[in-house]
């Protein structure tokens, strides 16, 4: 399921994700939300967005992707790709049964192949025949994943993307994106608050705080500018 994506991606020659912010303030009533002065994410594929809760990432993302209002200027420029999107809230028809969902974004008229893989791979077999209204929290976000995954996009902006997955599954989430990252040329932007997750998919991490950019630098990073991860989630290597 494809969300109308406003912000304009500049790529340079070798495909690499560039995003510059000038300037860029939210604010929700008198609360300031985010504020930062600027910001040039050049020369990564892979970007993450780092910080405690209230730290302002979900906004970011949501300014990024152009659904909400800001002032300042985020440098637009819209790439001639599939970009695929995964919010913590997606919206589906209450009613409709997982698997036509499933069939319907993906175009096809059966559930087989890589597929019926993934879906077995993260234990989500049992939920085909159920309505989305009566899923988990956990069992959305594995929706959103077959969903976004399966399309094969060429950059994959997720928010939280293990959010409320048990730690098995929060871990072959991780081991499956790298590999997909590794086979393809899909660039990424994952926001999260999990270092372990970042180190292993990410090159470079905004890291905020309070609505603010604290740092740009290597996930490695993370922990030298006083950013703490609040779940331990062991590291995952993928030769």
């Amino acid at each position: 399921m494809q969300l109308p994506i406003l912000l304009e991606f500049r790529m340079n020659l070798k495909g690499e994700v560039m995003i510059k912010i000038s300037n860029l303030k939210v604010k929700k009533g008198k609360k300031e939300i985010l504020n930062i002065d600027g910001l040039d994410t050049e020369n990564t594929k892979y970007l993450g967005i780092f910080g405690g809760n209230g730290a302002g990432k979900t906004t970011l993302a949501k300014c990024i992707i152009g659904m909400e209002s800001f002032e300042g200027e985020i440098v637009k420029k819209f790439p001639n790709s599939n970009t695929q999107v995964v919010l913590q809230n997606n919206g589906y028809p209450f009613y409709a049964k997982v698997k036509d969902i499933i069939m319907l974004v993906l175009n096809v008229s059966s559930l087989e192949g890589e597929i019926i893989e993934f879906i077995r791979y993260i234990s989500f077999e049992s939920c085909l025949n159920k309505e989305v209204g009566i899923l988990s929290g956990g069992e959305l976000q594995k929706l959103n994943l077959i969903l976004v995954l399966l399309s094969k996009p060429d950059l994959l902006v997720v928010d939280e993307v293990t959010t409320g997955l048990d730690y098995e599954t929060r871990n072959k989430i991780q081991i499956y994106i790298s590999q997909f990252l590794k086979k393809s040329e899909c660039k990424l932007i994952i926001i999260s608050h999990y270092k372990e997750e970042l180190t292993s998919l990410t090159e470079k991490v905004i890291c905020l705080k309070e609505g603010s950019v604290k740092r740009i630098c290597k996930p490695q990073e993370i922990e030298l500018e006083g950013e703490k991860s609040h779940v331990a989630v062991e590291k995952t290597n993928i030769d």
